[in-house]
């Protein structure tokens, strides 16, 4: 039995009238107490209603909270507690290829740009003019992030602790393997296989892994109170009480009591201090140990942090803030002391912690981070750059990958 209503005064005032569609066994007179189950049905039915409701609204909630970015990673290696495949339900492809159809730089076919930066990691292909571009996870991590090239992927890990990614050419990224992750900033090995990364489980050692997680059982232990940094040519320096020191399997040597300016694979540029301080830049020859003093004043040199020597030894690359205030590239001629401003700015959003340039095997190029998202070469005979004509992340980490086989 239902009520029905043809005016809302008449319920105030009791005018109901009663439509009976219960059983043919219905009592006489029992017509007002049929609405008390139904009274009670509709009840229960809005109670329900209300916690169908409150646990909808809490299960969305948990399900904010807790998933996946719409550009989530896939395990990788079997690790444990990594997270889901990636989300189908974003419409923008993991990875896109665009063929420029010209050749970006008279170089070899098998050089190969990485930048990676906010949400993205690019390959260009420099020979054939190919770009890829791969959507990527942003790092949780506000210490900035380093970028290594190996044979067939790149790995993107954060300076400090935490999780990094993987990205094998032409394919979405995946969570780097147990044995490279969650150990801070990966450090160039020896060869173009492998990676130096730090062993977190006991005392502070270096292990060497290759790109695919695959241990090698080579280690390095790491003396207390120093921080590590790549040598540039596949070891490792300790800067520690002391000085600066190169450390390979079963050696510590030391470089330099100063300050270390740059790096290369031949040689070592430094920032040496008498009793009375009086300062000299010092270029040392990493195979003999010969030492050679520049002989321009040192405190026309700010570093603002570590620069990076050509393969050739010829010049040194390094970031210096200007008169303006804003952070600008010279290359240093290690040879004369000749100082030369480039003509390449960075970004208001220039962060530091190295990885904005690279040079070339041949010592001819720099690859540069320009401004607005720019990839910039630089040509160091003439001092000429050039826009690569490729977009990338702003602030992005290069890589040069030279050799594909």
């Amino acid at each position: 039995m239902i009520a029905a209503v043809d005016h809302p005064d008449n319920a105030a005032s009791g005018q109901v009238e009663w439509l009976d569609l219960g059983p043919a066994d219905r009592r006489v007179g029992a017509g007002p107490q049929h609405p008390r189950p139904l009274r009670w049905y509709a009840l229960a039915l809005a109670v329900a209603a209300v916690a169908g409701g409150l646990l909808a609204y809490v299960q969305h909630s948990t399900n904010a909270r807790t998933a996946t970015p719409s550009h989530a990673l896939a395990t990788a290696g079997g690790r444990s507690g990594a997270a889901p495949s990636a989300d189908t339900s974003s419409s923008a492809p993991a990875v896109a290829v665009t063929a420029l159809g010209h050749r970006l730089l008279d170089a070899p076919a098998g050089w190969e740009l990485f930048a990676a930066g906010r949400g993205e990691v690019v390959r260009i292909e420099i020979a054939s003019g190919r770009v890829t571009r791969t959507t990527v996870p942003p790092l949780d991590n506000g210490g900035g992030i380093a970028m290594l090239a190996g044979p067939d992927r790149v790995i993107v890990t954060p300076v400090d602790d935490g999780d990094g990614f993987e990205v094998r050419d032409g394919r979405p990224p995946r969570l780097l393997p147990i044995t490279l992750a969650n150990h801070g900033a990966a450090l160039p090995g020896p060869d173009k296989d492998h990676v130096w990364v730090s062993d977190h489980t006991g005392p502070s050692v270096m292990n060497l892994v290759g790109f695919d997680g695959q241990p090698t059982g080579t280690s390095i232990p790491i003396p207390d109170g120093g921080s590590v940094t790549s040598d540039s040519a596949g070891y490792l320096l300790l800067h520690a009480t002391g000085g600066v020191y190169d450390v390979r399997p079963g050696q510590i040597h030391r470089i330099t009591t100063g300050e270390l300016l740059a790096a290369g694979p031949t040689r070592w540029l430094t920032l040496e201090c008498d009793a009375h301080y009086r300062c000299v830049i010092t270029v040392i020859d990493r195979a003999s140990g010969a030492r050679r003093v520049l002989r321009t004043p040192a405190h026309t040199f700010r570093f603002e942090e570590e620069g990076v020597i050509a393969p050739d030894g010829s010049t040194a690359a390094y970031v210096q803030i200007g008169r303006s205030g804003r952070p600008e590239l010279h290359l240093l001629d290690l040879s004369t002391g000749a100082d030369h401003l480039a003509d390449v700015t960075f970004s208001g959003e220039f962060l530091f912690g190295g990885g904005r340039f690279v040079w070339s095997p041949d010592s001819h190029w720099l690859f540069v981070t320009g401004p607005e998202g720019r990839a910039v070469v630089l040509d160091r005979r003439t001092m000429h750059a050039a826009n690569l004509g490729v977009t990338i992340p702003p602030d992005s980490r290069l890589a040069l990958r030279t050799d594909t086989r």
